[in-house]
Parts: C-alpha cells; sequence; structure tokens
C-alpha cells in the first residue's frame, strides 16, 4: 500500500489523476480515491483468512508473556 499511496503521489502532483479510478497493481485490482478528504484512499484487495492452532504457550512466550495474561 506505501508504494501505492507514493506512486499515486507523483500522479497527481503531475495532474495526471483526480477522483476516483481503478488501478491493477501485484496485490489485485484496487479502487483508489484521490484528492478528496483523506487526500488518498484505498480499498485494497481482500484476504483470505484461515484459522491456526498455536500453543498459548507460544503466543504469550513470543510476547514476553505468561499464559495467565492471555485471555483465551
Amino acid at each position: 500500500g506505501h508504494a501505492t499511496i507514493a506512486a499515486l503521489h507523483i500522479l497527481r502532483e503531475a495532474n495526471l489523476i483526480e477522483g476516483v479510478s481503478s488501478i491493477i497493481t501485484n496485490a489485485g485490482e484496487l479502487t483508489v480515491a484521490v484528492g478528496g478528504d483523506p487526500t488518498y484512499a484505498i480499498r485494497m484487495a481482500g484476504v483470505d483468512l484461515k484459522p491456526v492452532e498455536v500453543k498459548p504457550s507460544k503466543v504469550a512466550k513470543s510476547l514476553g508473556l505468561e499464559v495467565g495474561d492471555i485471555e483465551l
């Protein structure tokens, strides 16, 4: 998203884009709005989330917590 915003900024500064349009990126087709409030807005492509099995003790350790600190 950051590189996309940078590219949109350059295009806007060059008066090449304004308003709402779609752009094709490596993340897929994105809807962008340029020149409004906020100045740049991007509707990112959907994400396919999947549940994973993780031991609470490993999560706690990675965060520097005790297992009892995590609400299960």
